[in-house]
């Protein structure tokens, strides 16, 4: 498959990691995740627009971890199929963020984040 991504991302098959949206209070399963930017599925709440721009991302595998306040704008955001490659009666959406300036300290957090997903 042809990957139009300028940056390699990171697959998370285990649902380890999550993204919590300041504005909306929405949250959702990190699915990918880049030096740039990433992508996260979550359920949508009836009467709730989502338009992260200020997200942290948690992490809860082996390495637990917090990145606060990252500022981001939003890419693209679609319908995904669920697991059984069927829609059910509750929508499932793919959200892609970018990340917008993040401080040194986010950057440093970001590497240590990357350093745990390839141990």
């Amino acid at each position: 498959m042809f990957e139009r991504r300028r940056f390699n991302r990171y697959q998370i098959h285990d649902n380890g990691l999550h993204v919590f949206d300041h504005h909306s209070n929405l949250t959702g399963k990190i699915r990918n995740v880049g030096r740039q930017g990433l992508g996260f599925d979550y359920t949508p709440t009836l009467g709730r627009v989502s338009e992260p721009n200020l997200i942290d991302i948690i992490g809860t595998l082996r390495h637990r971890f917090y990145i606060l306040g990252i500022h981001c704008r939003k890419i693209f955001e679609i319908t995904v199929l669920s697991e059984d490659r069927y829609f059910r009666g509750v929508s499932t959406r793919c959200c892609g963020l970018q990340f917008v300036n993040p401080t040194p300290e986010q950057r440093a957090q970001l590497e240590f984040m990357f350093q745990c997903l390839e141990n």
